[in-house]
């Protein structure tokens, strides 16, 4: 067997054959031609390659060549995107990341991940078109926050009104639980104005043995429609409270 003086069998000139379980190297490293099932085993010689490699078949389909797959420094072995290449490629920046950032894809298309940086105030969206993934401020994606002025709102939108059921006997106006709210009133009842500025429309509707409505904490002596105790009539009860200072009006659906 012609060894070298590393202990590896070299196959002669021109030659591309080995017999099964002999591990062989030829002139150049990215030819190594083996029965891999008895590499480690072998008697014959041993398996070297290139330094910083792995052995393996880069291309799609079933090869008897074996090579040796080279990498360098921040490298890793992937599977290109289309799926018919496997290498060692550059480790994208985003395997440390940027600050305030995440790691992904920027584009439409499959591609090499990177560091998606934001600012202040912004937020991560797809744009418009879906053709692009970044940060940006609300307004350049057509959103509105809570805390700024001047936003322009040209979209509609649905209202699902809260359902408070049947009033007791008391009842606090409270605009956190909706710009629209409904109940049935089967008794008297007083309304008691907000304790925090807002507005609200409220959907009352009389049972059968609907009571008067006194109201608490309102000011104004306009208040619309007049209130009245027939059964299965409806009104509806507009509230608006501005700097603490609430008032009231009635508007009448029959």
């Amino acid at each position: 067997m012609p060894f070298d003086a590393s202990g590896i069998y070299t196959t002669p000139s021109g030659s591309q054959n080995a017999a099964p379980g002999e591990v062989v190297q030829s002139a150049v490293w990215n030819n190594i031609f083996t029965d891999l099932s008895s590499a480690v085993t072998t008697t014959y010689g041993k398996l070297l390659t290139v330094g910083l490699s792995v052995l393996g078949n880069p291309a799609t389909g079933t090869s008897a060549v074996v090579q040796a797959i080279t990498g360098t420094a921040g490298q890793a072995l992937v599977v290109n995107s289309g799926g018919t290449a496997l290498g060692f490629v550059a480790l994208s920046s985003a395997i440390t990341g940027s600050g305030l950032s995440v790691i992904g894809v920027t584009g439409a298309s499959p591609g090499n991940t990177g560091s998606i940086v934001g600012g202040a105030g912004q937020i991560l969206a797809v744009n418009s078109g879906a053709t692009a993934l970044g940060f940006s401020s609300p307004l350049t994606i057509g959103l509105v926050t809570l805390a700024d002025k001047n936003q322009p709102l040209s979209a509609g939108f649905r209202v699902t009104p809260l359902n408070v059921g049947t009033a007791g006997a008391s009842l606090t106006i409270n605009y956190g639980s909706g710009t629209m709210q409904r109940f049935i009133t089967n008794a008297a009842l007083t309304i008691n104005a907000a304790t925090t500025d807002g507005a609200c429309d409220i959907l009352v509707t009389n049972g059968a043995s609907a009571g008067t409505i006194t109201v608490s904490g309102f000011g104004g002596a306009s208040t619309g429609d007049a209130y009245g105790t027939t059964s299965g009539n409806k009104f509806i009860f507009m509230s608006r409270t501005i700097n603490g200072s609430s008032t009231y009006a009635w508007k009448a659906m029959q």
